[in-house]
């Protein structure tokens, strides 16, 4: 079990609705995070050069890549957020911990944060 992921967080995680609450996945693939209590939307049918676009934005400015998200896929700026937040360091590393994540693995083993690989 990684170490931050506690009996008393698997518990509290088992209950989602706040994720539910403050954000609509509207049908779409989505995981809530297990540390943050999130509702990250994974954007299956984006190309991948607008993911890597607003990846390599979101290291620079964050505002201009939450923009583009939100232009691109139609979601509100709260969602745009949300994801941008979770995009996995440009060195593989959690955006949470900096623990390193294996290309692909969408939770950090470490801490359990979502991490999304674009």
């Amino acid at each position: 079990m990684p170490r931050r992921m506690t009996p008393h967080r698997m518990r509290a995680y088992a209950d989602q609705s706040w994720a539910y609450e403050h954000f609509a996945p509207d049908g779409r693939l989505h995981l809530v995070c297990p540390q943050c209590h999130a509702l990250v939307l994974l954007f299956e049918t984006l190309p991948s050069s607008a993911r890597s676009n607003i990846a390599r934005s979101r290291h620079s400015d964050p505002v201009a890549a939450m923009v583009m998200l939100s232009q691109i896929s139609g979601c509100d700026a709260r969602q745009a957020k949300a994801n941008i937040l979770h995009m996995r360091d440009a060195d593989s590393r959690c955006h949470h911990c900096k623990h390193l994540v294996p290309r692909g693995a969408l939770l950090c083993g470490q801490c359990m944060s979502v991490n999304l690989d674009w």
